[in-house]
């Protein structure tokens, strides 16, 4: 049995690692220290998970499908009366490296499933990724479920 949930807000990319310098020893001699930038939407995802109480696979192959509803520029839209309507030459897919990779977007939420949907994002076996553009609400729609313990043939 599949889970499905939508998680409003505008899907943002898990960011690269990043380093800095510090001062280590004694004399002080530089040293690099790597860190995660913080991502609000993270948060914002895991808090919708948790308050949504959804079930918890510990142990069992797990089966994710995000489908990210990214919204539109104004840029794709016409302007006076036509302001509401999408321009005919406005792209289907959103290819612009502004909403993100799908890797990177897949990324932050699959992380901020981890301890909450499942144990660990190395349960997912199966990861299919969308992303598209909405002119309604942009968010994330997560479906995810066990899958049968078979391997495919």
């Amino acid at each position: 049995m599949s889970t499905i949930i939508f998680i409003p807000g505008e899907p943002k990319p898990q960011p690269r690692p990043r380093a800095r310098v510090l001062q280590r020893g004694h004399p002080p001699r530089p040293c690099a220290a790597m860190y995660n930038p913080p991502l609000p939407w993270r948060k914002t995802v895991r808090d919708a998970l948790e308050l949504a109480g959804l079930p918890k696979f510990e142990v069992e192959p797990v089966s994710v499908t995000l489908d990210f509803l990214l919204p539109r520029p104004a840029s794709h839209y016409g302007t006076g009366r036509n302001s509401e309507k999408v321009k005919p030459s406005a792209p289907i897919w959103p290819l612009a490296k502004r909403g993100g990779d799908s890797d990177n977007l897949a990324k932050a939420v699959l992380d901020s499933m981890s301890e909450v949907c499942f144990h660990d994002d190395s349960q997912v076996v199966l990861l299919t990724v969308t992303k598209r553009y909405t002119s309604d609400s942009p968010g994330v729609r997560i479906t995810y479920a066990t899958v049968l313990a078979e391997q495919p043939a």
